[in-house]
């Protein structure tokens, strides 16, 4: 996963395990188009119904690791669904919503973002110090 990430330019780092927010925009696939006719506008996607199925997907993908959806209601634009959900399990989390994507015919944009930046960095700085203590000793 990493290597495909680095190759699409995007900006990696390991999350190993610790809370992370995994979000999730759909919006309806675009309808074939055909030359002269037009084609009806897609049907609207039922964020209520939507968090139920990824409930039910999440649970199933994910076991026993512990999830939340945060936020299942409209994006800032456009007529799509905005999703969060908060785990310690993104890549199953990413499958979970990708899965629920290309059965129901949605398009999606999928992301992970780090909750706790901060403190991630003061822990991995205090192993760091203490690290360089231990080899002095």
């Amino acid at each position: 996963m990493v290597v495909r990430a680095y190759r699409e330019g995007a900006s990696v780092a390991s999350l190993d395990g610790d809370p992370v927010a995994v979000d999730a925009v759909y919006w309806p696939e675009e309808p074939e188009r055909i030359k002269g006719v037009q084609p009806p506008p897609p049907e609207p996607i039922d964020s209520n119904a939507l968090a139920d199925e990824l409930r039910t997907r999440l649970r199933h993908g994910l076991g026993n690791d512990d999830f939340a959806i945060e936020k299942c209601g409209p994006a800032e634009w456009g007529d799509r669904v905005q999703v969060r959900v908060r785990t310690t399990a993104p890549a199953a989390a990413l499958v979970a919503l990708d899965a629920h994507a290309r059965e129901a015919h949605l398009s999606v944009w999928l992301g992970v973002e780090d909750v706790e930046p901060l403190e991630r960095a003061v822990r991995r700085l205090l192993a760091d110090v203490a690290a360089i203590e231990k080899a002095r000793r």
